[in-house]
């Protein structure tokens, strides 16, 4: 299953994210392919917003340039996930390659 406010992969029995620590509802669909939030609760940061964003681009809506911009702006702005950041923006821009 998936957090629904950060779109992390959660073990089955997760009670929170692991990842943002938001609460797990227990009737979300166990096999989901994709969250159930396709927007980002807004974090308060703007590098967090600017990395949420690069992640709905990456992950939804499949526009990868988007998704390096805006993994290349939240590193630039510090988020607190930086690693997944640098990790992200690689792989969105393998993407955008092809």
């Amino acid at each position: 299953m998936y957090c629904a406010k950060c779109g992390a992969l959660l073990p089955d029995d997760a009670m929170f994210c692991s990842k943002c620590g938001a609460k797990v509802s227990g009737d979300l669909p166990v096999d989901s392919a994709v969250p159930v939030s396709t927007t980002a609760a807004p974090t308060g940061t703007r590098g967090e917003d600017a990395y949420m964003e690069g992640w709905k681009y990456m992950n939804v809506t499949h526009e990868y340039d988007k998704g390096v911009k805006l993994y290349t702006e939240a590193i630039n702005l510090g988020c607190a996930n930086m690693e997944d950041a640098y990790f992200s923006r690689g792989v969105a821009y393998s993407r955008e390659l092809g």
